[in-house]
């Protein structure tokens, strides 16, 4: 049951608050990949484990270069299981064995990296946070601050010496 497994309560948590609020659809598919594989107790890790790897550096990469030619796009991993021809739980396999990091995560800094750009050259928060595929500026702005520990306001302002 539920209760007496702490880890997958809290999985399904996560899961259900990426589901149910404004979040990028990789992270939304990143929670349920993360609890499925919870779920089946890595079965099908020892599954795609036992098949051949020789390609694996090579499909990570193509996975990073798909990652930074969208951008600015909403991209899923659906999306790019389409596009390289493996399921999604491969490709976060593959991806994060080569990276150390998930796709998500990986696609999570590199907009961030991208925002820090942007508002160093005094563009608005709000127009970071659209062009680069977050739901609205208090998305950016609690993942921005989660990672750099200022708000992208605070870190323009800094940059640009602008007032508010």
């Amino acid at each position: 049951p539920l209760k007496s497994d702490d880890q997958l309560a809290i999985i399904t948590s996560q899961a259900f608050r990426h589901l149910h609020y404004k979040e990028m659809n990789i992270v939304k598919d990143n929670s349920l990949d993360v609890l499925i594989q919870y779920i089946a107790q890595g079965k099908w890790l020892k599954k795609a484990s036992q098949s051949s790897c020789i390609h694996v550096p090579q499909i990570a990469h193509q996975i990073r270069d798909i990652l930074h030619d969208h951008l600015f796009e909403d991209i899923g991993l659906k999306d790019i299981s389409r596009m390289v021809g493996l399921d999604r739980y491969h490709i976060h396999r593959i991806f994060k064995s080569t990276f150390h990091l998930a796709p998500h995560q990986y696609l999570i800094q590199l907009r961030l990296t991208r925002a820090r750009d942007l508002l160093a050259r005094s563009i608005s928060p709000a127009q970071v946070a659209s062009d680069l595929c977050f739901s609205d500026q208090s998305h950016l702005s609690r993942w921005f601050k989660r990672c750099y520990e200022l708000t992208p306001a605070a870190y323009r302002k800094i940059c640009t010496n602008l007032q508010d």
